[in-house]
């Protein structure tokens, strides 16, 4: 569950209801319909190869016990509800010494911030996110002091501008009678 927040961005209410059915294995994608999603429109959701895999593997261990289509369910085989992650999220914190609260949505936001930071386009950022428009979606993309010096480490035009050079220095010098 923490990786599917983490992969996807997915909202709480959003992964307490889904499906099986909703999980596309061959395309890694969710299929999240609009009857389960916050701003009533269709939503697809990309999902890495770990993630796909692992709630492939949780569902097939969940249909051993349980006669049900949700892919998150209690030890009882119920759906989970937005408070039993909550629950579950709060003992698997102080579990790994984390001395702070985290909720389902702080993986939201580390989802949009660490996408954006890893080089995703703000447009296919929101379309992920469903937001209905691209100023939710700055919000959550807030660079602090530190993101910003990384990013212009990582991309300073007089740094690239220098990198190249040292590169082609060692073919400089093989060219030069």
């Amino acid at each position: 569950m923490i990786l599917l927040f983490v992969d996807s961005g997915m909202r709480v209410q959003e992964v307490c209801s889904l499906d099986i059915l909703d999980i596309d294995f061959i395309s890694r994608c969710i299929n999240l319909p609009e009857i389960k999603n916050k701003n009533r429109k269709n939503r697809i959701i990309p999902l890495s190869n770990e993630v796909s895999r692992r709630l492939h593997e949780l569902y097939n261990e969940t249909k051993l016990h349980f006669d049900t289509e949700a892919v998150f369910v209690s030890n009882f085989g119920e759906r989970l509800t937005t408070d039993g992650i909550r629950t579950n999220l709060r003992k698997y914190v102080k579990r790994a010494g984390i001395n702070r609260s985290i909720a389902p949505h702080s993986f939201r936001r580390f989802f949009a911030k660490q996408s954006a930071l890893n080089g995703m386009d703000i447009f296919s950022l929101q379309r992920i996110l469903g937001h209905a428009d691209i100023t939710t979606t700055r919000l959550y993309v807030q660079m602090d002091r530190d993101d910003l010096i990384y990013q212009h480490n990582q991309f300073s035009p007089l740094g690239n501008v220098i990198q190249n050079e040292k590169a082609l220095l060692p073919i400089r010098k093989r060219l030069r009678p």
